[in-house]
């Protein structure tokens, strides 16, 4: 006989983990190079639920219309290769305007980086590691204590580990908003960070993909899954995740995209 309370936990697993009940988030690629990595990333995407559409261009050469992020629920971020020049001002506007109006946003590295080289600066609310330098090793990503089963990282394993390259520093100090550490690594390094900015959601990795020093970290399912649930995460309006004030500010959104 099967009890209430695991017909009630698989009824949960199912709404979190089903595609077919629950809405599609609409996710723009703002892709560093088109490679295999690029693709199974985007792959991944697209079997968790999303509909994923590519930027026009790389991301240094965005600028918030091609295409325009306001038609769509999360921007994935990427700039592993790219790091040796920034994104165009007029792109880094639109994207800091599309989270603070209700938009998800997903950065790793070199995001950090480039914000630690004078660049970037526009989009200091979005990137929420500093940094003091970086590291090439095997990966070792352990969940913090506070991220108990937040959507972001309840799917991947208390501890895993990935091949490749990540940023060494801390989450940023933001006087309003803070964001919160889900995971450290090895070293002590905070990895995996979200924030609540404005009427948006931001989740950001220390480590970094397509670097073509290290280009494997989506070659780690456990590194696409947590795009994956980070992409869930950050639409926010998904009907598993509006928790609490999310109704109201889901309303706010929807009330917006309507004019």
């Amino acid at each position: 006989m099967v009890s209430a309370g695991r017909i009630l936990a698989s009824s949960l697993f199912l709404t979190l983990a089903s595609p077919s009940l629950a809405a599609a988030p609409r996710v723009l690629l703002i892709w560093d190079v088109k490679s295999q990595q690029t693709e199974a990333l985007a792959r991944s995407l697209k079997d968790g639920g999303s509909v994923v559409v590519f930027s026009d261009t790389d991301e240094i050469h965005y600028d918030g219309k091609n295409p325009s992020p306001a038609d769509f629920d999360v921007v994935v971020h990427l700039n592993g290769t790219t790091h040796h020049a920034e994104m165009t001002l007029v792109g880094q506007q639109a994207l800091t305007r599309f989270v603070r109006e209700g938009g998800g946003y997903l950065g790793h590295e070199w995001n950090a980086y480039e914000l630690s080289c004078g660049r970037m600066q526009t989009m200091r609310p979005l990137i929420l590691f500093d940094r003091t330098s970086g590291y090439m090793v095997p990966i070792v990503l352990k969940k913090a204590e506070q991220a108990g089963s937040h959507p972001v990282v309840w799917e991947v394993p208390q501890v895993f580990t990935m091949t490749g390259s990540s940023n060494i520093g801390r989450v940023h100090k933001f006087e309003q908003e803070p964001a919160i550490v889900l995971a450290r690594d090895q070293q002590g390094n905070d990895a995996i960070a979200v924030r609540e900015y404005g009427l948006g959601r931001v989740v950001n990795f220390h480590h970094g993909g397509n670097w073509e020093g290290a280009a494997t970290i989506f070659d780690s399912k456990e590194a696409r899954r947590l795009f994956v649930d980070s992409v869930r995460w950050a639409y926010g309006c998904d009907p598993s995740f509006r928790e609490g004030h999310r109704e109201k500010t889901c309303a706010q959104i929807e009330a917006r995209r309507k004019q």
